[in-house]
This record gives structure tokens, sequence and C-alpha cells, in this order.
């Protein structure tokens, strides 16, 4: 039997698991700052530099003004077992910027790739970053 988990509820989905394709949108109000947690289906032969290359030129196309920095390859999660890349951006949205630091990683055992964003409309403080380095050393994978 397929189960499901989220801060709110646990639902029975019966004998069938669907691909989970959710969103998760956490806002700091005090900070400004919003924590996005994105999963997909990773494709069977596809690594996750392939994966995160791909996210990353559709930003390309879809997004004004984009910059990124080169994505590097971070160890994340409470053991720094699980190997993510990250890359910082800035965009705009609408008429005003964002900023935002952005992880990618495969899913420990599973074909499934995990995206965190973490964005404010103005420039990241330390104390923002000091925060997103908390979250990403938090992680604990199921």
């Amino acid at each position: 039997m397929a189960r499901y988990l989220t801060q709110d509820l646990n639902v029975d989905l019966g004998d069938e698991m669907p691909d989970d394709t959710t969103l998760n949108m956490l806002r700091f109000r005090e900070r400004q700052t919003t924590l996005v947690i994105a999963r997909s289906a990773l494709p069977e032969h596809q690594s996750l530099d392939d994966a995160y290359t791909f996210q990353l030129d559709l930003l390309h196309k879809r997004l004004t003004a984009l910059t990124c920095t080169d994505p590097v390859t971070v160890l994340i999660g409470k053991d720094k077992q699980v190997e993510g890349r990250e890359a910082a951006l800035q965009f705009m949205h609408g008429n005003q910027p964002m900023y935002q630091l952005q992880l990618a990683c495969q899913l420990p055992g599973q074909q499934r790739l995990l995206v965190l964003n973490y964005s404010k409309h103005s420039a990241l403080t330390e104390a923002d970053i000091s925060h997103w380095r908390v979250i990403k050393d938090s992680l604990l994978f199921s």
C-alpha cells in the first residue's frame, strides 16, 4: 500500500503510487525569503548533472536578465553523504529583481530529482545565507 505524508496529513493512495511532482513553498516573513521544494522524476538514463543543466537551460530561456554562477558540487544533509549541485541565480521576476540560491540532488536510492530554491526580492544578506546553510545541513532523506 502506498502512503503519502505531508505536514498536514497522511493519505492512503491504494495500490498505485503516483509520480510526485509536488511543490512546497515556505515563506519566512521576517526574513522576507521563500524556500521552494520541488520534486520530479529523473529520467532513467539521465544523470544529476544532465538534469540540472537541462533545468538551467530552461530557466535561461524563460527568465529575463538571468545570471547564474557555475554549479558547484556540494555534500548535503546531516551526514554530508548526498551529493548535490548548487548555484546562485539572479533574474527579473516581473519588474522586481530576484536573488536565489538553488540546490539540486538525486534522492538517495531513487530516480527522483529534488530541487530547493531559497529566494528573496533583494540581495541575500549574510544572515540569509547562514539560514540557507542551516537548511542544507539539516536535510534528512527518507
